[in-house]
């Protein structure tokens, strides 16, 4: 067996499970296992166990985990005596292994005030750290923050100013960065209303994703959506999006992109425009070229810096290496 430098990252969302096998010394991910057993699925499964379930909501986790863990382990050859996992998203929600309370803002971007828990590992030789999320008011974030904290160690030039950090997603994330320190953030539910108007509502048989890289009349469509959000009502909008269809003046793809459009320029609409003012998206493959058409239409492409989303996509990974200082 190998015996090094390694440290095992999971990112355990809602709907996505995602567990890295990282070399500390050089960030290189060398395996990794993704599926859709979120902690939602995950939840799911044990509550429906009923009477049979003879384990506790965290021994199920665990195993869970540890089956996963060992499997990478396994295929690379590495000896997982004491390695350590590190878990952050909502593994430590209400849903998850347990629920952890949150750390506060301001919150300093090194993530030197982060809420970490020890997990049991039942005897299997993994040390396993649960990560918490941070809370402002009636806001909360899990696994946002931790993102952040990898940007930061990645890019530290970013927030010697104020900065508003974007995170699209189901529930995308605008976070305030000032003075090294989270000082705050809104939630906005852009990723969940598209979704349901789009399987549930009567715009459902207008509409019809195009899973093929979008054509120029679909971008066309999707900025004109975009501009419509930050200049009309929304909810007339979204009515609208029916009826062009009807007269036969769009597509179902084009109004699909349509649709997207009035969503995210409603979550972008109040972006600051300030010339002092600065903007980081950072998003994954899917979203990154709607947000960043958006923004570009909106006028702000000069105040905004553009994470490209290969990068995006290490940032959790990133910012649980910077936290491993905090569980050694």
């Amino acid at each position: 067996m190998v015996k090094t430098s390694y440290i095992l990252c999971c990112d355990w969302g809602t709907s996505t499970f995602r567990l890295y096998l990282v070399h500390v010394e050089t960030r290189q991910t060398v395996g990794m296992i993704s599926n859709q057993d979120g902690i939602a699925v995950l939840h799911r499964r044990w509550v429906e166990l009923g009477a049979d379930n003879n384990r506790t909501k965290e021994d199920y986790y665990v195993d869970y985990l540890i089956r996963q863990a060992l499997k990478l382990v396994r295929q690379q050859a590495i000896d997982h005596q004491g390695l350590k996992v590190l878990i952050s998203g909502m593994a430590s929600s209400t849903l998850g292994f347990r629920l952890l309370d949150y750390a506060v803002v301001p919150f300093p971007i090194d993530g030197y005030q982060v809420v970490i828990e020890t997990i049991n590992p039942k005897n299997y030789g993994f040390e396993i750290y649960l990560i918490s999320g941070v809370k402002d008011g009636l806001e909360v974030v899990r696994g946002e923050e931790v993102q952040l904290i990898g940007l930061a160690d990645l890019r530290p030039d970013l927030f010697s100013n104020s900065t508003l950090c974007i995170l699209p997603g189901t529930h995308a994330k605008h976070v305030q960065i000032a003075q090294q320190k989270i000082q705050g953030f809104k939630t906005y539910m852009t990723g969940e209303v598209f979704q349901l108007l789009v399987d549930a509502s009567i715009l459902k048989d207008v509409i019809q994703k195009n899973n093929q890289p979008w054509s120029a009349s679909e971008k066309a469509t999707f900025l004109s959506g975009v501009q419509c959000a930050s200049e009309k009502n929304f909810f007339h909008q979204l009515f609208q999006v029916r009826t062009q269809a009807l007269a036969g003046n769009v597509t179902p793809t084009d109004n699909y992109y349509y649709l997207s459009g009035i969503c995210i320029g409603y979550e972008l609409k109040d972006l600051p425009t300030g010339k002092d003012s600065q903007i980081v998206l950072c998003a994954n493959e899917a979203l990154f070229p709607l947000y960043k058409e958006a923004i570009k239409s909106l006028g702000l492409a000069a105040l905004t810096v553009f994470i490209e989303p290969e990068i995006s996509a290490k940032l959790a990974i990133y910012g649980q290496l910077k936290l491993l200082n905090y569980v050694s």
